[in-house]
C-alpha cells in the first residue's frame, strides 16, 4: 500500500493496547503499511470518523472498521482482508462500551444506550464493514433490546469507568490514594458529565445526575489503592518507556 491507500491506526501514547499494536507492527515489519494518527491533542479526522475509543482502525478507504478491544491478530486479519469474528453481537456491543470511557460516560449520563446507536460507534465497534453486516439490521436488534442491554451492562460499565475517573485525577497531579478514596457522589457526577461532553455539546438537555455515580464513588473508595496502582503501572509501561515514546514520536512525522 502507498499514500492514501494505506490503512490508518488512531492511537494515544498512554494507551496500552495502542502500544501492543504498534509494537506488533514494528516486530512484523508492517509499520509502512499504516498511517498513524496520534490523538494527544485535538486532531482532524476523516469525515464520519469519531474517536470513541483508541486504538481505532480505518481501512484503505478511510472507513472505521474496528476499535478497542483490538488484538494484533485481528489487526493482521483486517490488513489482509480476512474475515473477523466477534461472536454474539449484543455481548460484543456491551464489551465495546466497557473499552470506551467516553461511551460508558455518555451512556450513564443519559441513562440509556441510545446515544451509542449511531453509525460512528456501531461500524467500528461491531466490525460491520469487514463482517458485511447491514447497519439497519444491527440497529433494529439493539434498539429493540435497548432497555434490557442498558440494565445488564450499566454496573460493569460503572466499574470500568471507575478506573478512567482515577486516571483523570492522576493526570491532574493527584497522587495520594486517600484523596482519591474521598471522592463524593457529586465529584463523580461532575466528572462523568465532563467526560461525556465537549463543552456544552452532548450535555443532557435537562440537568440530571448520571446513573451509577454513587456506585462509582463507593467502588473507588473501596478500591482506591488498587485502582491507583493500575494507573501508575499503565503510566510506567507507556509514557516512561523511552523506546516506545521515541517510536511514537517518529510515527507522528
Amino acid at each position: 500500500m502507498a499514500g492514501e491507500e494505506r490503512f490508518k491506526l488512531i492511537l494515544h501514547p498512554t494507551c496500552p493496547t495502542s502500544k501492543s499494536l504498534v509494537t506488533y507492527l514494528r516486530e512484523e515489519g508492517l509499520l509502512d503499511e499504516f498511517d498513524f494518527i496520534v490523538l494527544e491533542k485535538p486532531t482532524p479526522l476523516p469525515e464520519g470518523v469519531f474517536p470513541w475509543a483508541v486504538p481505532m482502525v480505518l481501512d484503505a478507504m478511510g472507513d472505521p472498521v474496528a476499535m478497542d478491544p483490538l488484538t494484533p491478530g485481528e489487526l493482521a486479519s483486517l490488513l489482509k482482508g480476512e474475515p473477523v469474528e466477534i461472536g454474539d453481537e449484543v455481548e460484543f456491543f456491551k464489551k465495546s462500551i466497557l473499552y470506551s470511557a467516553y461511551a460508558s460516560a455518555l451512556m450513564l449520563a443519559h441513562h440509556s444506550i441510545e446515544p451509542l446507536l449511531q453509525e460512528s460507534f456501531l461500524y467500528p465497534a461491531l466490525r460491520l464493514k469487514p463482517r458485511r453486516r447491514r447497519y439497519e439490521e444491527v440497529l433494529e436488534v439493539l434498539s429493540n433490546r435497548a432497555e434490557e442491554i442498558y440494565e445488564s451492562v450499566k454496573e460493569v460499565a460503572a466499574r470500568a469507568l471507575s478506573l478512567a475517573v482515577v486516571r483523570f485525577y492522576y493526570y491532574s497531579g493527584v497522587r495520594g490514594w486517600e484523596k482519591i478514596a474521598g471522592l463524593s457522589e457529586e465529584d463523580v457526577s461532575s466528572i462523568i458529565l465532563a467526560m461525556a461532553s465537549v463543552g456544552r455539546s452532548h450535555l443532557p438537555v435537562k440537568p440530571v445526575k448520571p446513573d451509577m455515580a454513587g456506585y462509582i464513588a463507593s467502588f473507588i473508595s473501596r478500591g482506591a489503592k488498587g485502582l491507583l496502582r493500575k494507573i501508575e503501572r499503565e503510566y510506567r509501561e507507556t509514557l516512561l518507556d523511552e523506546d516506545y515514546q521515541s517510536l511514537i514520536k517518529s510515527l507522528k512525522g
